[in-house]
């Protein structure tokens, strides 16, 4: 866990980033699960899996820093398409480059969605995507 907290810390502001709790109830047998990239024995990238969401929401996925534009989360987002008939999931409406890969892999554009505390005026436009095999 360690790992994949300090690879959020320094991929996300701190309003995105998870509190510690949800971190912790991944070591449980729940429907939020991780997935993990490694490099030589060290974590190289994750993804949150929420499997109570259908289809399946990727929650989050970020990549270490000294492992970006090496393919790493290439060959995780690869991974999870492979073994998952179907996968939802957010991405800010300007990460252009992050829209690419997810087309790349078969992800379609399905709404516009806001994310957010309303009440903090917290919302964030996002874009929600989706790729299901039938």
């Amino acid at each position: 866990m360690p790992a994949i907290k300090e690879i959020d810390r320094v991929s996300f502001p701190d309003e995105q980033q998870y509190p510690d709790g949800l971190y912790d109830s991944l070591l449980s047998a729940g429907p939020l699960r991780a997935v993990v990239a490694e490099d030589t024995g060290a974590v190289a990238g994750y993804a949150l899996l929420d499997y109570d969401s259908q289809p399946v929401r990727i929650r989050s996925i970020a990549v270490a820093p000294k492992q970006r534009n090496k393919g790493c989360g290439s060959a995780l987002l690869q991974r999870l398409v492979q073994t998952h008939d179907a996968l939802e999931l957010l991405v800010e409406k300007d990460n252009s480059r992050a829209i690419r890969l997810y087309e790349r892999l078969g992800f379609v554009f399905v709404e516009r969605a806001e994310d957010g505390d309303p009440s903090t005026g917290s919302l964030r436009d996002r874009l929600r995507m989706t790729r299901i095999i039938r």
